[in-house]
């Protein structure tokens, strides 16, 4: 599994765009169009959107493969652009931020390459809007999202109703999608 990494990273490198566009383009959709568009889809929720920003980007690397200089592995350059475009989308469509969408920015499992693009200003933010929290509030969140404990567990454990868990939850989600708009 590790080799087939491995194998993918270095079987599109950069200089394969000037020298043999078309594998390159090839290899880059049946390598990565899938990834791209579920990274696309997790900020949106909206499937056709995502599809048409991951063509966007792909299309956009196209147009620019003469002059591009990717400094980092192309899938991570990629998968950058595909969230930046995804983050832009909702930006111009004026819509707020879910509650998915702001867990997004505050945990995601996938692979650490956005935790690194995010950078640690943003996780610094994140964290001091975390601390902030009314204690009470704070705690069943910690619980929900890093923990990954249930609203069922949460009540047990904080000895409150699963509509408190709820109401908390929706309350810390309230508060961090209002401080992630304004600070955007």
């Amino acid at each position: 599994m590790i080799l087939e990494k491995q194998q993918t990273e270095t079987t599109i490198p950069e200089n394969l765009l000037r020298s043999d566009p078309e594998k390159a383009f090839n290899l880059i959709y049946d390598e990565y169009y899938e990834k791209l568009c579920l990274s696309s889809y997790k900020i949106l929720l909206d499937k056709s959107a995502a599809e048409d920003i991951v063509q966007e980007v792909i299309l956009e690397l196209w147009n620019k493969r003469d002059i591009l200089q990717v400094n980092i592995s192309l899938f991570a350059y990629l998968k950058r652009a595909v969230y930046n475009r995804s983050l832009n989308f909702i930006k111009a469509r004026g819509r707020i931020a879910s509650d998915e969408q702001v867990l997004i920015l505050v945990k995601d499992k996938e692979d650490g390459v956005e935790d690194e693009m995010i950078g640690e200003e943003m996780k610094e933010r994140l964290n001091k809007i975390i601390e902030g929290l009314p204690e009470k509030c704070r705690h069943v969140f910690s619980l929900s999202r890093f923990e990954e404990k249930t609203y069922n567990e949460i009540a047990v454990i904080m000895d409150i109703s699963v509509k408190t868990v709820e109401n908390q939850i929706s309350k810390a989600l309230k508060i961090l999608r209002n401080s992630v708009t304004i600070n955007a």
